[in-house]
């Protein structure tokens, strides 16, 4: 048992108590990194937006257009089905790559920690977490008591 109560089993080292497996990339996801789809895409955004993107500025659905019909005129090969299942992640990465042109890769960077599935799961298990602390320190302190 740890001191906060919780039973632990031996052999194998310690075992999580939240998992998050991440999604792996599908066959569309890796086409357009392989042709530097957003890299590439970025600098013909800016080619044609001249003018300095506001601060906060985001991705809406006339930009994800644009990048829809880059695509095509690319010839990257997909299919309506892969853009609209992958649709959220895609217009993340295009802001991002926006991002590190517009403003900087500290910015970029930013961006893409604050909408991580990843860090967004652990940030929702934070309460969990200190609820677990504060048992543990309230069982560690009974026991001093004793």
């Amino acid at each position: 048992m740890t001191d906060g109560g919780r039973t632990v089993y031996g052999g194998g080292g310690i075992s999580p108590d939240e998992k998050f497996t991440p999604e792996k990339l599908d066959a569309f996801e890796v086409e357009l990194l392989s042709k530097f789809a957003f890299s590439n895409y970025t600098k013909h955004f800016f080619a044609i937006h001249k003018d300095k993107l506001a601060e906060n500025w985001n991705v809406d659905t006339a930009t994800m257009n644009e990048f829809h019909q880059y695509l095509l005129d690319q010839k990257v090969e997909f299919t309506e089905a892969d853009f609209t299942k992958d649709y959220d992640k895609v217009r993340r990465r295009v802001q991002s790559e926006i991002y590190k042109t517009a403003y900087s890769v500290d910015e970029s960077m930013k961006y893409e920690i604050k909408t991580d599935p990843e860090v967004e799961a652990a940030v929702n298990a934070m309460p969990k977490a200190q609820a677990l602390l504060a048992s543990t320190r309230k069982l560690a302190l009974e026991r001093m008591k004793k």
